[in-house]
């Protein structure tokens, strides 16, 4: 069997492409390996953001938190700034994904009665520091997260207003009163988690099972109150102690 010259030249050819094909796509391991890596280090960063505020945490302190060196970090963030950014858009999602469900739903209902109170804390529960994170940057003047907040939203809130103005209130509130309506129930979910070390003093963990249990069932009356003619249930359950 024989082989032609250019037969030759472009086996070698196809040969050395694929091999460099080989070489620059990323292997799957690695690849799994170095979003483990980015998403822990997202983790560590925003424990130790909302912990300390964006001018007191340090990078090396997210690194050794996160289990690398500290210039490794640069491999996946540029800068503390875009790591910080990263952070926040990551830790924001979920508001935006409960927000965006909550519009559609009461878009394609003509009488919708979900409860989005329930929903903003299912998240603040899992994420304690989330609110902690708005707090630090509304202290600081919310340079960063409002660019960020902005971009997500659009006009997302427009539409959640609308979206709260279609719920049955039986006239209780004024078209021009429902923004402030949202203000508030944002405020009852985030000032609880944020203050929650407060009580701690008073013997109050506003953090445990049984008090979150509590502060949930709290929040479906407040809720029913806020919106519906009928918001009766019977009085909450006495503390324990």
């Amino acid at each position: 069997m024989t082989t032609s010259k250019a037969g030759e030249v472009k086996a070698t050819t196809d040969g050395k492409t694929a091999a460099v094909r080989r070489a620059a796509a990323p292997r799957p391991r690695s690849r799994r390996r170095g979003e483990r890596t980015r998403a822990l280090i997202l983790d560590k960063a925003q424990e130790i953001f909302a912990a300390k505020g964006f001018e007191a945490t340090t990078l090396g302190e997210i690194a050794g938190a996160a289990g690398i060196r500290a210039p490794s970090l640069y491999e996946y963030f540029g800068s503390k700034e875009q790591l910080y950014e990263a952070m926040l858009e990551r830790a924001c999602e979920p508001l935006f994904e409960v927000l965006d469900c909550f519009v559609k739903v009461s878009e394609e209902r003509p009488n919708p009665r979900p409860n989005l109170l329930e929903d903003f804390l299912d998240i603040f529960s899992t994420r304690p520091y989330l609110p902690r994170l708005m707090h630090q940057e509304a202290l600081t003047g919310a340079a960063r997260l409002q660019p960020i907040l902005s971009r997500m939203m659009e006009t997302l809130f427009g539409r959640a207003i609308d979206a709260l103005d279609r719920i049955p209130s039986g006239g209780r509130w004024a078209r021009d009163e429902i923004p402030f309506v949202a203000l508030a129930m944002m405020h009852v979910c985030t000032c609880y988690f944020s203050l929650a070390p407060l009580y701690q003093g008073f013997g109050l963990d506003l953090l445990s099972q049984e008090v979150q249990g509590r502060h949930a069932e709290f929040l479906r009356k407040f809720w029913r109150m806020l919106w519906f003619e009928s918001p009766a249930a019977g009085p909450l359950t006495p503390l324990a102690g």
